[in-house]
């Protein structure tokens, strides 16, 4: 016996948008991330990782305990 016929359907291709530009940072971090906050932060913040990525040649702070004036950063390549 013969399939039986798909049903017709009607198609319409979809909207074309334009996307906006972004520029995106990936970073490396070393443990597991649980608040993106807190792991931002240990960053030196948006300014922070943004500061790094635009001057050629420095290296990006972690500190574990941020808030902590005792609490030495490991420093990480911009690669």
């Amino acid at each position: 016996p013969p399939a039986p016929a798909a049903p017709a359907t009607s198609f319409k291709p979809a909207e074309s948008l334009p996307l906006p530009s972004r520029e995106m940072i990936l970073v490396e971090f070393p443990g597991i991330v649980v608040n993106e906050d807190k792991a931002l932060a240990a960053l030196g913040g948006e300014e922070g990782v943004a500061a790094v990525v635009a001057t050629p040649g420095t290296m990006l702070p972690l500190k574990f305990r941020p808030g902590d004036p005792l609490s030495h950063p490991i420093f990480g390549d911009l690669t």
